[in-house]
């Protein structure tokens, strides 16, 4: 099922909303692309990153945050998993600055609108991982 998920900066968690309502709240969340079909890999949505225009100018002219930024797919059932950090893959952080960026980024440098891959929402930030394991 497809959720909206935003970091809740008074609760220090993220909120996951599915229907336009909160329906839980998660300190960690491993977020997928949408399956067309539940038995098949094939037509998959990419997890998108998402920024409400109207709520960022808000943002912008009153100098106040408000919930207008979210990264939409769907919740993996199995999300207690290690810190990307200790995956054997690329990792990249992945930020949203409402005062100087439209949308969110990539390790501060490249925008970043989809993902057709998991993303792994921690306490202590967002990633992305490449799937090609990194070589020590």
């Amino acid at each position: 099922m497809r959720v909206w998920v935003y970091r809740n900066l008074h609760k220090h968690c993220y909120s996951v909303m599915q229907d336009g309502r909160v329906a839980y709240h998660a300190d960690k969340l491993m977020i997928q692309p949408i399956r067309q079909e539940a038995w098949s890999d094939v037509g998959l949505n990419p997890v998108l990153f998402k920024v409400r225009p109207a709520g960022q100018m808000k943002t912008r002219k009153s100098g106040q945050k408000n919930v207008h930024a979210f990264i939409v797919g769907e919740v993996d059932p199995c999300t207690d998993f290690t810190h990307p950090k200790e995956f054997p893959w690329q990792m990249n952080k992945v930020t949203y600055n409402p005062y100087d960026n439209d949308t969110f980024m990539v390790d501060n440098a490249f925008p970043i609108n989809e993902w057709r891959h998991a993303v792994y929402l921690t306490q202590d930030g967002v990633y992305i991982a490449y799937q090609t394991p990194t070589t020590t």
